[in-house]
């Protein structure tokens, strides 16, 4: 700091804002004639091409929310996704049970819900008749649930687990039949 103020006030470094960060006033007009936009200013979001990699994967996140429910998915069609899942009724999901198995469907639920419908933990954790914040953790077990056995939400891939039942639910019915 001591070494800055001895340099003392640099014209590079003071005024001009985002005129600056865009490389001065004849930079701006040659892009206003481009028509071509920044997506930020560099000094506080980084460089153009790390705010076009984020803006682009939040864009791609919103898209799938809305198609989603474009094609009809609510959250009663989410339940019923889970419970088929999961083998379960819908009077033992709400139970509220400490069950492995409804632990972990009550969590792919919450999970699904907030990543996938755009739910927010608040909305899930009422209908559900839960505290919120047992929503939010339950999102995040959720998640890796969903990633270590591989469920998906919609049956998009026909696998040898047709309906992408989780392993120890397959045994566990192959058990009582």
């Amino acid at each position: 700091v001591k070494q800055g103020v001895a340099a003392g006030r640099r014209p590079d470094l003071t005024g001009g804002g985002l005129v600056r960060s865009a490389g001065g006033w004849s930079a701006l007009r040659a892009m206003r004639t481009c028509e071509s936009r920044m997506k930020g200013d560099e000094r506080i979001l980084g460089q153009g091409d790390f705010v076009e990699t984020v803006l682009k994967a939040a864009q791609e996140n919103l898209d799938r929310k809305y198609r989603i429910r474009a094609l009809g998915y609510d959250f009663d069609w989410l339940v019923s996704r889970v419970l088929g899942l999961f083998g379960l009724t819908f009077n033992e999901l709400l139970t509220g049970g400490k069950q492995r198995r409804m632990v972990q469907a009550r969590s792919v639920l919450c999970y699904w819900g907030t990543r996938e419908l755009g739910m927010s933990a608040v909305s899930i954790s009422k209908k559900l008749k839960i505290a919120s914040s047992t929503a939010s953790e339950s999102a995040m077990r959720g998640r890796q649930i969903v990633e270590e056995h591989g469920l998906k939400l919609m049956e998009e891939d026909k696998s040898e687990n047709p309906r992408n039942v989780p392993y120890y639910l397959l045994s566990h019915r192959r058990r009582s039949c």
